[in-house]
């Protein structure tokens, strides 16, 4: 066997071992359509979709919400469609597509961010595990303990998230199918149950949510896992497969179940999404809750190990079992909660991050980003975290419009004049060291 033929088999057998954390998936290894579509689709059935159309009930009425709905997806739609393609065509996930943009160095600290943020959102729905096991049997003693319950809940969803896409694909075969079924149940039963729509549409809502800040909300529940669509996408066989899935999985996936958590809490008139859906659905709609749960939750721990592989080079495997018991410890013992009041500042803050990674990658790169053995990746992009940083701030100040929809073109525009100006004058646009991917296609090393 030659040495190139030789480093190739221990590339593509390092790579399959930590399930291409940071390396490209080949196309052998690729899934097919309809695999990665139910996958993607899941992903977008969350629990934070049936909070979150709960939470449109503080100040708008049924067809006000169905619209924050619409706008909102749509706006995630766009740029997690954008994302989504970049990971196919280049078979990478978003970390190691954030390199480009953000830099080598600049890169680890967007996955610091995400991963944390991402982690505090596995920690809490374990908690919410916990409870809604307990209400489900609130007489079956220790076992069903809210904390005992959120434990190995919270190891049960680990077990998925440490398996890879393969163990993605298993939950979500089973899962999305029911959270889904359950929120358009939802919907039917809950407007027979208050005397049809126009009696659902007459219903009082009463806070401080507006139109415009019902959008941002909608965004900002699933902010991050738009941005993080390369993380699946990249097993797709093509950008088509993923823009297709990911359009079905906002538009009606995740449309739907944001709109059942608002109209069933609506209906009953109530926040609380377990008393909700019991009211409608039943016991059995417990279920459903325990299943969008775990659909969720592995995919973020998924990504969150995915995100940490990016600068800690042990097995990502490893990175899951630790990241997960840690998460399940602090969201079995109720500390996740304090997680969830800085969640709504993600509607403002992270899309920008998809603007540029967009601009850098479409316009600046003319959609291809080609890393041979040498590359040269830079160390901290000053063009991105300054584009980032201006739109974060402008999307909070400006005060018309949607701030996600502000938040977002800024970030793209103010990339692309800052970058091209940086190239055009021949100015260092990195600080730091910069790095080389070696022949392995993994390892890199500074400068």
């Amino acid at each position: 066997m030659s040495d190139n033929n030789k480093n190739l088999n221990q590339h593509d057998a390092s790579g399959a071992a930590n399930d291409w954390a940071t390396t490209r998936v080949p196309m052998s290894k690729r899934r097919s359509t309809l695999n990665i579509s139910v996958v993607m689709v899941t992903f977008a059935i969350s629990m934070s979709g049936l909070f979150g159309g709960a939470a449109l009930t503080a100040g708008l009425s049924a067809s006000q919400a169905l619209w924050a709905i619409f706008v909102g997806n749509c706006i995630l739609v766009l740029y997690a469609g954008l994302a989504g393609a970049i990971g196919a065509r280049e078979g990478l996930g978003t970390y190691v597509l954030l390199r480009h943009s953000f830099g080598r160095s600049g890169s680890t600290v967007v996955s610091v961010i995400f991963a944390i943020t991402l982690v505090g959102w596995y920690a809490w729905q374990c908690g919410f595990f916990g409870l809604t096991i307990n209400a489900m049997f609130p007489d079956a003693g220790f076992i069903t303990h809210p904390v005992v319950a959120g434990i190995w809940g919270g190891v049960l969803m680990m077990l998925t998230a440490y398996f890879g896409m393969k163990g993605l694909s298993a939950v979500s075969w089973v899962a999305g199918p029911l959270i889904l079924g359950a929120a358009i149940i939802g919907i039917f039963v809950s407007i027979s149950r208050v005397g049809g729509w126009q009696a659902i549409a007459a219903l009082p809502t009463e806070g401080p949510i507006d139109f415009a800040t019902g959008v941002t909300m909608v965004v900002g529940g699933f902010a991050v896992g738009a941005v993080i669509q390369s993380d699946i996408s990249r097993y797709a066989k093509g950008p088509y497969v993923s823009v297709g899935a990911t359009a079905m999985g906002f538009m009606f996936a995740h449309g739907a179940v944001l709109f059942g958590g608002f109209i069933m809490a609506l209906a009953v008139g109530t926040g609380d999404m377990a008393v909700a859906m019991l009211a409608i659905l039943g016991a059995w709609s417990l279920i459903v809750l325990i299943a969008a749960q775990w659909t969720t939750n592995d995919n973020n721990l998924y990504s969150s190990s995915l995100a940490f592989s990016n600068f800690i080079k042990v097995p990502k495997k490893n990175i899951v079992l630790v990241l997960g018991t840690i998460a399940t410890i602090i969201g079995a013992m109720g500390i996740g909660d304090y997680f969830a009041s800085w969640l709504v500042m993600l509607g403002v803050s992270i899309p920008p991050v998809a603007g540029i990674m967009v601009a850098d990658y479409y316009v600046m790169n003319k959609a291809s980003y080609k890393t041979p053995d040498g590359y040269r990746y830079g160390g901290v992009s000053i063009s991105a975290y300054a584009a980032w940083i201006i739109a974060s701030v402008l999307g909070f100040v400006i005060n018309w419009g949607i701030q996600s929809i502000n938040s977002l073109i800024i970030g793209f525009v103010v990339y692309l004049i800052l970058d091209t100006l940086f190239r055009k004058n021949g100015w260092n646009r990195h600080l730091g060291k910069n790095h080389i991917l070696q022949p392995d296609g993994n390892t890199v090393v500074e400068a």
